[in-house]
């Protein structure tokens, strides 16, 4: 039970830990409570509602703040509080409503947060929480708001997140979640609103995102997503935001009539791997619907290629076979070759003057003022008889020759972000690879000579 003096005790105790006196909207401590901006009370006495938000608290949030029985709603957002989210939140059993958002708080997030099970708003974004999502929020059956954006959130995204069924606000952005969207996501009929942009999410998103049929915006936009668009073609979309992701295909969303005229809202998808076969249907989008397509990622295609001397060779696009109007435009290292229609460029009887970096660009009439590059494409001439003995001389006759990729890498070396994860090479630019940690290469006497410049030496060691 709780009790009007103790409350206002526990009041005071805020009002001191929270830099009172220069609060935009103070408290006089010496007339009542129910005087206290921000403060309501029930029948008794009781403290329900503290609303101190964009009032200028600073300081920490005292842990006697668990004491206040009967509080339902707690709004301290737009503050700047710092250090942890006392645990003993866990213990304000009656909160409908707990909204701490444009803080700076640290920390944790507490497990005990689980207990309060009457809430359906639980706002923590914009601060710089550390931790990953306790279990304990999958619990709160009741919440129809989860907010956790731009804080350092990491981790996966639970399987048991599909608790939530009276979800219909999920932002989980600008965090540092890593792995795929879980399948049971997609049972979470209620969501409207599905944020997960700015991660580090990977993978296809399940085909059971289709069910989310009450979904009016889904943010993807800046991670590492793969493979197809989830098909929301039946919802009421607003804003579908893919961009900065390696999506390849996509249904087609010119069926969808409810899309926002302009930024952030509409069909965002730019810097994937679509192509014309994606984009042509979308033309027929409604004319007021806001669509940035532009520029798309440059065609996938090994980077080198190997060729036997006196071949016939063909290098493949694989690109929009059901196509016959794209205009491929072929050069070879700054000489254009030809211009066709066909998603490939053959090479008759390779000789030597034939090597090279043959690279390019796709266009079609039906979208002007676009291209998709071909990105540079070496093609490398070998003869048999050397592929056994690939390892170099002492001059320049006796350089080494391979014949295949993986010959190349092997000798070339390679980056890595780990000793275990290998991930780029050398010598072959088809991957990039952001901050390598460790080089591997093999040496030999026609090495050349190898320059590492670090950023920072103070995190070499001796010998190193």
């Amino acid at each position: 039970m709780c009790s009007r003096s103790g409350d206002s005790l526990i009041l005071v105790k805020i009002y001191q830990s929270t830099d009172g006196p220069n609060w935009i909207s103070k408290w006089s401590l010496n007339q009542n409570m129910n005087t206290w901006i921000g403060v309501a009370l029930n029948q008794t006495g009781c403290v329900v509602q503290l609303n101190l938000s964009n009032n200028g608290l600073k300081g920490t949030i005292p842990a006697e703040i668990g004491g206040l029985g009967s509080l339902s709603r707690l709004f301290l957002f737009t503050n700047n509080l710092s250090g942890q989210i006392p645990i003993s939140i866990g213990s304000l059993t009656e909160l409908t409503e707990l909204n701490f958002e444009g803080n700076f708080l640290t920390g944790p997030i507490p497990s005990n947060i689980g207990n309060l099970n009457k809430l359906t708003l639980l706002s923590l974004s914009n601060n710089a929480l550390v931790s990953t999502i306790p279990n304990g929020i999958f619990n709160l059956v009741n919440l129809n708001r989860l907010e956790v954006n731009r804080n350092n959130l990491f981790g996966s995204i639970s399987p048991a997140i599909s608790n939530l069924q009276k979800l219909q606000i999920l932002d989980l952005s600008e965090n540092n979640f890593s792995g795929e969207i879980p399948y049971s996501l997609g049972t979470m009929i209620s969501l409207r609103d599905l944020l997960l942009n700015d991660n580090n999410l990977t993978g296809e998103p399940p085909a059971s995102m289709s069910s989310l049929i009450n979904i009016t915006s889904l943010w993807l936009q800046d991670n590492e997503f793969t493979g197809r668009v989830p098909d929301l073609t039946n919802s009421p979309l607003l804003s579908l935001r893919i961009e900065n992701n390696f999506f390849n295909s996509i249904p087609d969303y010119s069926v969808v009539t409810t899309w926002g005229r302009s930024e952030p809202l509409g069909l965002i998808m730019y810097n994937n791997y679509f192509t014309f076969e994606d984009l042509i249907p979308l033309l027929s989008l409604p004319r007021f619907a806001n669509w940035n397509f532009k520029p798309q990622r440059p065609i996938v295609v090994d980077s080198i290629q190997f060729v036997q001397y006196g071949s016939n060779y063909a290098i493949r696009l694989n690109t929009d076979p059901g196509i016959s109007d794209n205009n491929y435009k072929w050069l070879k290292d700054t000489a254009t070759l030809n211009i066709t229609n066909q998603n490939f460029f053959q090479i008759i009887q390779l000789e030597e003057d034939e090597e090279g970096y043959y690279h390019g660009s796709i266009i079609n009439q039906l979208i002007p003022d676009f291209k998709i590059d071909i990105p540079y494409i070496r093609i490398v001439g070998f003869y048999p008889a050397k592929c056994d003995s690939p390892l170099a001389g002492k001059n320049c006759s006796q350089a080494p020759t391979f014949c295949n990729t993986s010959d190349l890498n092997n000798y070339c070396g390679n980056l890595s972000v780990s000793d275990q994860n290998v991930r780029a090479a050398l010598c072959n630019t088809v991957n990039n690879l952001d901050n390598p940690r460790y080089l591997r290469f093999t040496a030999s006497s026609d090495s050349i000579l190898l320059e590492i410049f670090l950023m920072s030496c103070n995190v070499v060691k001796k010998d190193e």
